[in-house]
């Protein structure tokens, strides 16, 4: 798909109708106070990240995606967005892959 703003619009949309499909953001029995991490992979636009963001305020919420362009700014400081792809393997801060 290309990455421009029509595309950021349909992966909005579909955010929102998945959203009003589940009622909610995730399926999981999570409790705010235990989860301290949240993994977002293909992160797109952040929404997901960023709602979750607000749903677990104490948690980091890692955003990974192959583009981080269509981001809204700022980001709040409990999330953090690298920009790879999954399908070769995680960076490092020490350059390596895992």
């Amino acid at each position: 798909m290309p990455k421009d703003p029509l595309e950021d619009q349909r992966l909005n949309y579909q955010h929102h109708a998945l959203y009003r499909t589940l009622s909610n953001h995730y399926l999981a029995p999570l409790a705010p106070e235990r989860v301290r991490t949240i993994l977002d992979v293909g992160t797109g636009t952040g929404i997901w990240a960023f709602e979750m963001q607000a749903l677990f305020p104490h948690a980091l919420v890692v955003g990974v995606d192959v583009s981080l362009q269509s981001l809204p700014q700022p980001v709040p400081p409990t999330c953090v967005f690298v920009r790879a792809n999954v399908l070769e393997g995680l960076p490092f801060p020490d350059g390596h892959f895992c």
